[in-house]
């Protein structure tokens, strides 16, 4: 099937599907300009295990195939071969029929062989259809909403960290964040309230985690994952604000900076928990 074909009917009809916390599809951004480039998305597919992506101007299609068209909807399995673990990005020729909507939603489907719908799962099923997450449209680049801490904050070149848009709460996967910094050495601070950074006197394990609580709490690599210990108390919450902040000491605070200052707290990126 080709994207230019009205053929939008689901192949793997026959087969029973299975909801699964494990099969993870994130958008990296909240929200895209129209005359931006194309959404990618973040992917866990799982080990041994190939994927398929379906994306919908209306959250309806994934579960009523009737409602599908050309130009409402869009399947990998039309016209690609199957996804892994990594960054997709929608084709620009779906993109151009689906950025005159004010959003699109996604989800995306594993099965245990390349070819083949045996073992199928979705990340939402078609009962849980109205609650598929989604990228929000907006008019033009200069409206974009944006939670990258690389664009939200120090624009003179300090210390930057990015996370993904939204992560779902009953994943036993943490989610990962990534600095940016010059300095040798540095922390991370994740939050359910920016104001925490800045006032230590309400914090809880249930509302707060920093790096500098453990052990050993300076980073040096720039891929972090928050402790599964840390998640299971701060998954309740709706929103994840995160910061890090830099040293060039490994146990001192010399040239200590921040990516989100104390008196910006409010605008720190954050990861919707969903």
């Amino acid at each position: 099937m080709l994207i230019g074909s009205d053929d939008c009917t689901t192949p793997w009809l026959s087969q029973g599907v299975v909801e699964s916390s494990d099969l993870i599809i994130m958008a990296v951004s909240a929200s895209v300009a129209r005359d931006d480039s194309a959404p990618s998305f973040n992917l866990t597919i799982g080990s041994g295990r190939s994927g398929i992506i379906e994306v919908t101007t209306s959250s309806s299609c994934f579960a009523s195939e009737s409602l599908r068209t050309i130009d409402n909807f869009y399947g990998t399995w039309s016209d690609s071969p199957r996804v892994h673990d990594g960054i997709w990005v929608l084709p620009d020729t779906v993109w151009a029929k689906f950025k005159a909507s004010d959003a699109i939603y996604y989800r995306a489907g594993s099965a245990a062989s390349e070819a083949g719908w045996d073992d199928y799962r979705v990340s939402t099923s078609d009962a849980q259809a109205s609650s598929a997450p989604l990228v929000s449209i907006v008019a033009s680049s200069a409206t974009t909403v944006t939670n990258d801490q690389t664009v939200n904050a120090n624009s003179n070149g300090g210390p930057s960290v990015k996370g993904p848009a939204s992560w779902p709460r009953n994943s036993a996967t943490p989610p990962q964040l990534v600095a940016s910094t010059t300095a040798p050495y540095y922390i991370v601070e994740v939050s359910s309230d920016p104001s925490l950074f800045a006032q230590d006197g309400a914090r809880t394990e249930d509302n707060f985690y920093a790096t500098w609580q453990d052990a050993v709490d300076r980073l040096t690599t720039p891929d972090f994952t928050i402790p599964a210990p840390a998640w299971s108390h701060l998954r309740i919450a709706d929103r994840l604000y995160y910061r890090i902040g830099t040293t060039t000491s490994a146990s001192g605070w010399e040239n200590y900076q921040v990516s989100t200052a104390d008196d910006a707290a409010m605008t720190a990126p954050f990861i919707s928990v969903l």
